[in-house]
């Protein structure tokens, strides 16, 4: 039985969107092709993948391969994943029966035009119809990339005919993202959904709260492509604040009203952790050192 979603919670994310978000909302249409305008009250979201139909659809996972002597494919379906990508291209191995492969543009690295090649032979025989976009372009550490260079490629990724996401940014509601989304509604531009990452304490009301802000400013669905609990404090030094038990507390509040708010289309925990409590995200992880759920992977899991 799934639990009860606090009231309270609910209240606050169905407060009405801010007058800053009027400026970015738009029409796009049902096959994902018409380009964003300024809102003129006939808005229509992007249309919903089929295999979001239903609480279970939306879960996906963030994985580059597989883990513990297990295939990719072996470890995507421990999870019970509706879709998964892996930050690149092209999947790495074979995937499980029913789940959904979603290609990324990680960064432009001299490599866009033949990606873009590919990526139009793929969409125009739809194997893929969903594209991601530029990995964290507001991270030094990431794609790195200035609002203005991210704006001069995005027609490359439209060429595509891709049904697409924005560029997945560490604080989506901030200076970088908001930049972007004025470029793109100045050059109408096509934005099909907002990409979020969020790595943070085990607030639920924090986590849920930067989505409803970042729904209210943009007005477009929200795919969730990376998030995890962590402690960016927690080191050699200093233990994770985080035990398993807080961070498990979290996943079973947050799930439930994931897979019930409409404007949240997709979602993937980031799996990845040292094992460890002397690390940022080591209580987080889906894995244990040998590729086996852990308690926390087993609720995700459950989802």
């Amino acid at each position: 039985m799934r639990r009860a979603i606090p009231i309270l919670i609910l209240c606050v994310l169905t407060i009405a969107g801010t007058a800053a978000g009027r400026q970015f909302a738009g029409t796009v249409s049902a096959g994902g092709n018409s380009r964003l305008r300024p809102a003129d009250g006939t808005g229509k979201s992007a249309s919903v993948p089929q295999w979001l139909i239903g609480h279970s659809g939306k879960k996906g996972i963030c994985l580059g391969g597989g883990l513990g002597g297990r295939t990719w494919a072996q470890t995507i379906r421990l999870l019970h994943a509706r879709w998964v990508y892996n930050w690149e291209l092209r999947p790495s191995g074979r995937l499980p029966q029913a789940v959904h492969f979603i290609p990324m543009v990680w960064g432009h690295r001299g490599e866009l035009p033949g990606d873009v090649a590919w990526l139009t032979g793929h969409g125009r025989n739809h194997r893929y119809r969903y594209l991601l976009a530029f990995n964290e372009p507001d991270n030094r550490t990431q794609s790195n990339m200035t609002v203005r260079r991210a704006l001069r490629h995005w027609p490359k990724l439209e060429s595509t005919g891709m049904v697409l996401g924005s560029p997945a940014c560490v604080h989506p509601d901030d200076r970088w993202m908001q930049a972007f989304m004025r470029g793109a509604v100045r050059q109408h531009y096509r934005v099909n959904f907002v990409c979020v990452h969020w790595y943070g304490p085990p607030s639920a009301a924090s986590f849920l709260g930067m989505l409803r802000r970042t729904y209210a400013i943009y007005h477009r669905p929200i795919w969730i492509t990376e998030f995890a609990v962590a402690d960016w404090g927690a080191g050699r030094k200093r233990p994770n604040r985080y035990p398993p038990a807080v961070v498990a507390r979290f996943m079973r509040i947050v799930l439930p009203v994931l897979n019930e708010l409409k404007y949240i289309q997709c979602y993937a925990w980031y799996p990845y952790g040292s094992h460890g409590r002397y690390s940022a995200l080591g209580t987080s992880a889906l894995f244990d050192a040998k590729g086996d759920l852990t308690p926390l992977g087993r609720i995700y899991a459950a989802d």
